[in-house]
């Protein structure tokens, strides 16, 4: 599944941002706008953090995002996370599985992981992932 799975197939196609534009246009509001961390999910609203939890790499970083595409769309991730200087956390991207975390460390897919143990079952696991 890719970004585009996610547009309405009833809205003007010519409006429509393939991952690459998408990319494009977050790294043109990180440098238009000092956002500390903006995390866009599928409720489709932005929630900040504040910077005393975010973490080392954050808070050197102007701003960080989390889950900024679809989770299966690997290429619209790998390209963003190689083109831009802020973080880029996998949540829904890896859900803390040892399977998807590796693949997306071979993809340079995001350069964070949020860890829940919770997600992945054990601290063993967790310490495998």
């Amino acid at each position: 599944m890719t970004s585009d799975s996610f547009k309405n197939e009833n809205s003007d196609k010519s409006k429509w941002l393939s991952g690459t534009e998408l990319a494009e246009l977050y790294n043109s509001f990180v440098e238009k706008y000092p956002i500390v961390s903006i995390e866009v999910g599928y409720s489709g609203r932005a929630r900040k953090t504040p910077s005393h939890l975010l973490t080392p790499l954050a808070a050197r970083s102007r701003s960080l995002s989390q889950d900024p595409f679809d989770q299966d769309d690997w290429e619209a991730w790998s390209h963003f996370t190689k083109n831009t200087n802020i973080q880029i956390v996998g949540d829904d991207l890896t859900v803390t599985n040892t399977v998807r975390i590796k693949t997306a460390i071979e993809k340079t897919a995001c350069n964070a992981l949020l860890l829940k143990i919770n997600q992945i079952g054990s601290i063993s696991e967790s310490i495998q992932a």
